[in-house]
């Protein structure tokens, strides 16, 4: 019950301590840190999210936290370390994909892809779930399935993050 109470705190988006990234101002909150722990100078960090669940209201904390990593890593000095973000969207999530004013999160898929995240539709739900492809936010790309694109990104060296 502890551990369930934590997480909702971490994917709230008031919490004390949290104010916008200088890179997405509009999503994804991040706290300051004085890290002790560095990743390599230059390192690429080449990533794929995976999101199933789409929001009751509000932002997504499932897409947000695709903005928290770039807007962390912003402030932290996205130069010289370049970001590779893939975000695989399947499931219930895939009505976060169509552009209609009544999405909540179209705007910040729209910034999502204007940042240069790819974002990857699994197609098994978009048939599942009967979304038109033609209603999609521009610049959605669609997979065969989320599978397959999962399959695709690994084998090219991307690191599956786990939150």
């Amino acid at each position: 019950m502890l551990l369930a109470s934590l997480f909702s705190l971490l994917i709230a988006q008031d919490l004390p301590g949290f104010e916008p990234g200088q890179v997405m101002p509009e999503f994804g909150q991040v706290a300051s840190v004085d890290a002790t722990f560095e990743p390599g100078n230059r390192q690429r960090f080449k990533v794929v999210f995976d999101v199933a669940r789409t929001a009751d209201e509000g932002e997504s904390p499932h897409i947000g936290k695709v903005a928290r990593f770039i807007n962390m890593h912003g402030d932290g000095g996205i130069d010289p370390r370049p970001l590779d973000i893939v975000l695989v969207i399947h499931g219930g999530a895939t009505a976060d994909l169509v552009d209609e004013d009544q999405n909540a999160q179209r705007d910040m898929v729209e910034a999502l892809l204007e940042q240069g995240v790819r974002i990857v539709l699994c197609g098994q739900s978009m048939v599942a779930l009967g979304v038109p492809q033609d209603s999609l936010i521009d610049g959605v790309e669609v997979a065969l399935s989320a599978m397959t694109a999962h399959a695709s990104l690994m084998g090219k060296g991307y690191n599956s993050m786990p939150f």
